[in-house]
């Protein structure tokens, strides 16, 4: 059985809101408060690209992002593009389900197995609910 509209708002909120909590800077704080989970992607990267590079690289960092190389040059070439990963990786915490067949996946396991896991692991168990 797939799930409420309300579940995904929820669902939604509760990621964004770990992702805050999380964060015991404000520069991330800002950038993940102006994303929108209901604003189509375009309307996201235009608020994110009001922000600063290095308020937007903070949060990047926070997001476990990696925004230089060893010899301290960007990786990202531009604000659209750091912008851009921020977003999808804020949307990488989302848990989203197969209309076909239902059963829940969330990128936020596949990351913890490359990455390691970016919440605490008692977080963690509460989100794998």
């Amino acid at each position: 059985m797939g799930s409420t509209a309300t579940d995904k708002d929820e669902m939604y909120k509760s990621v964004i809101g770990e992702l805050l909590e999380l964060s015991d800077k404000t520069e991330p704080k800002k950038v993940l408060g102006a994303y929108n989970y209901k604003a189509v992607y375009q309307t996201n990267l235009q608020k994110m690209k009001l922000f600063s590079v290095p308020i937007l690289e903070e949060c990047a960092i926070f997001l476990k992002l990696k925004v230089r190389n060893e010899d301290a040059t960007k990786i990202y070439k531009n604000k659209q593009t750091l912008a851009d990963r921020i977003i999808m990786k804020i949307e990488s915490h989302f848990t989203e389900e197969c209309d076909e067949c239902a059963p829940k996946w969330s990128s936020r396991k596949m990351n913890a197995l490359v990455l390691g896991p970016l919440f605490p692991p008692y977080l963690e168990q509460h989100s794998a609910q």
